[in-house]
């Protein structure tokens, strides 16, 4: 299954140019991954926006209804969360997208 081209239209609407700039787009996992520094900072597989957050983000979002744990083999993977399509939000979108870039920049540069 391809990912979600609306999906990934949004994506590019919300960003700001400057922060466009700064990231790298790759086709991984079956769908296209955002990557700063060659970090992953968000991504979208099939119908869901992937991003990811880190342990302490994880926290303070889990218990939004709309936020599910990221699990693609069976077992959720900490400071990764996943949001259906049909629940990702415009007007929030651009919050959990830095969140993921906040966190990649924490990470080491590859």
């Amino acid at each position: 299954m391809a990912y979600s081209k609306t999906l990934e239209q949004l994506i590019f609407s919300v960003l700001p140019d400057d922060v466009q700039s700064r990231l790298t787009c790759k086709n991984m996992f079956g769908g296209l991954c955002f990557m700063l520094n060659g970090n992953m900072c968000f991504g979208i597989h099939k119908k869901g926006l992937m991003l990811r957050i880190g342990k302490e983000n994880w926290e303070t979002i889990k218990n939004n209804a709309e936020i599910l744990p990221m699990d693609f083999t069976g077992k959720s993977m900490k400071g990764w969360a996943m949001i259906q399509e049909e629940n990702v939000q415009e007007k929030n979108l651009l919050y959990y997208l830095e969140m993921g870039i906040k966190y990649a920049e924490t990470l080491p540069k590859k």
